[in-house]
């Protein structure tokens, strides 16, 4: 397993792990484009060389935002959410950021469960956020400096 910055290159893959995954219909484009934006950190997580799960924070200071973080479904729990998570936080901390938000769809049980064990507590809802009318839980963690 191996970590690394995302380039324009990979965005096709990372579309298509993100369109399996989550909600947002977001394509290669998209994520092309914040890899060439200052604001966002974009990182792949590679198993033998094929990239597998990815993440994508916007960080704003004092706060950095988790946009996106997916692992492709044949290989979840193996705790590769949990390594890209670690690794978005030490990135946030090492950037000096405060506190690190997001939002997850409320039907995102396994999201829901990885970050309250990360140290995540609910800060509100939006209703019907996402497409398919569920509720977006926005949850935050306090960075330790």
């Amino acid at each position: 397993m191996d970590i690394r910055p995302a380039t324009v290159g990979d965005c096709d893959r990372i579309a298509f792990i993100h369109q399996s995954t989550l909600l947002q219909d977001w394509d290669s484009l998209v994520f092309a484009g914040w890899c060439r934006d200052g604001c966002y950190r974009i990182k792949v997580l590679e198993e033998h060389g094929e990239v597998v799960g990815y993440y994508v924070l916007r960080v704003i200071y004092p706060e950095a935002e988790i946009i996106a973080l997916a692992v492709e479904k044949p290989f979840r729990r193996k705790g590769y959410g949990t390594e890209l998570l670690k690794h978005m936080q030490a990135l946030a901390e090492k950037e000096d950021q405060q506190v690190l938000f997001l939002e997850v769809s409320e039907h995102n049980v396994a999201a829901l469960a990885l970050y309250e064990r990360a140290g995540f507590v609910p800060r509100g809802v939006r209703k019907r956020y996402y497409t398919d009318g569920s509720d977006a839980i926005m949850m935050e963690k306090q960075l330790g400096h």
